[in-house]
């Protein structure tokens, strides 16, 4: 497991196999992993890309993103922002994914957020 706290800085984490777990998080993000997953928790990065070949992508937001980008090959996304607002402009290539969406959308919304899962899930609540 790569544990990564605390960095207001640009970030960029790769790992083949194992977990990755980010917290209080504020600069740019961009995680990318073979096998497993990321959580994070706490982000106030404004910019997040996450890649998994398979496992899951576990992003909270503790303020409201610009963009995020997190795909996975098979398993999960699951994006948690904060309630405000704000809509959000959701893009999906979701293959076989379900998709379950609980904030307001707009499709002209300059804050984009941009799931794509081969097989398993795509969750999008707000807090």
């Amino acid at each position: 497991m790569v544990v990564v706290r605390g960095i207001t800085g640009s970030t960029r984490v790769k790992v083949g196999a194992g977990s990755i777990d980010l917290d209080d998080m504020a600069g740019s993000l961009d995680q990318r992993f073979g096998a497993s997953g990321v959580e994070a928790t706490r982000l106030r990065s404004r910019l997040m890309s996450a890649t998994s070949g398979a496992g899951s992508v576990n992003l909270e937001f503790a303020a409201p993103p610009d963009g995020i980008e997190a795909e996975v090959g098979a398993g999960s996304v699951d994006i948690e922002v904060p309630r405000d607002t704000t809509t959000d402009r959701i893009v999906t290539g979701q293959g076989e994914a379900r998709l379950t969406v609980g904030v307001p959308t707009d499709a002209q919304s300059s804050r984009v957020l941009d799931a794509q899962a081969g097989a398993g899930s795509i969750h999008h609540p707000a807090r």
